[in-house]
């Protein structure tokens, strides 16, 4: 990156809809920086029975089989249903990128060798990722800046997944987001933007990825902006010996349910 030249950003995802969008629309205003590419893995159509085999005795041996179960017929439901009504006119990625003229490239593996050269070839000053799985340090390290990512957590307390599933388990009264850059561990990279949100009375996990996730893409823009500024240095996060946020267990996932459930009975009388 030149001493007056915008810098070059990479776009790298594995999301169709969503944050991938908002953040594209944050950046159409943005001169400080360039958007030279997006980088998506394409969907694998099938994946096999031994793949969903191999899945479920992971989930059993997490104690939750049966959240397996139904998050299989969750996604089935969410595949038949109608999109909500501010979604119906969203473009897919491709149909934004291609509309606007934005270079749009498809992988079969973010962690592959066929990406790593893609990216290699776009030479990025740095990287954007959002919604991927664990990127290979062969990955995140390709741009000189390196590769920052959204977090729909506070950390290091929150560290980890499902968003904002354990915030709501904990009763906390916000929730947070969290721009860092990546690196080997798991969301524990050094502080570029954070965010702080009310829960309010009623949020579910999907009112508050609704709510948030624009929030979160309006950071990744701010945290791009600071990136830009001589002397800005991010913040070092706390040592943390926790292990990440995992999957809930079944007794966890009932456990949940059956609090929200008297929460709303208590407010019903009120």
């Amino acid at each position: 990156m030149g001493e007056n030249s915008p810098m070059r950003i990479v776009l790298l995802t594995r999301l169709n809809r969503g944050l991938p969008l908002l953040f594209l629309e944050e950046m159409q205003s943005d001169s400080s920086a360039t958007l030279c590419g997006v980088v998506y893995e394409r969907n694998v159509p099938s994946r096999g029975l031994r793949f969903f085999a191999r899945k479920l005795i992971r989930y059993c041996r997490m104690g939750a089989p049966l959240t397996f179960i139904l998050n299989g017929l969750s996604f089935l439901w969410r595949s038949l249903e109608f999109p909500p009504a501010h979604r119906q006119q969203e473009p897919s990625l491709r149909a934004y990128c291609v509309e606007r003229g934005i270079l749009f490239l498809e992988v079969d593996a973010i962690n592959g060798e066929q990406c790593r050269k893609i990216l290699r070839d776009l030479a990025p000053d740095l990287m954007v990722s959002a919604g991927n799985r664990l990127l290979k340090r062969s990955v995140f390290a390709i741009p000189p800046l390196g590769t920052i990512n959204l977090h729909t957590g506070k950390v290091p307390d929150y560290r980890g997944g499902p968003p904002f599933f354990w915030e709501l388990y904990h009763g906390e009264e916000t929730v947070g987001a969290t721009v860092h850059f990546v690196d080997d561990g798991v969301d524990t990279g050094p502080i570029i933007a954070t965010g702080e949100f009310p829960i309010l009375p009623g949020d579910t996990v999907n009112s508050l990825k609704e709510r948030i996730i624009p929030e979160g893409a309006r950071l990744l823009r701010e945290a791009i902006h600071r990136l830009t500024l001589q002397g800005f240095s991010p913040v070092f996060q706390p040592a943390c010996h926790e292990p990440p946020r995992r999957m809930p267990s079944d007794w966890q996932c009932l456990r949940f349910f059956l609090k929200r459930l008297g929460r709303r009975k208590k407010q019903g009388r009120q």
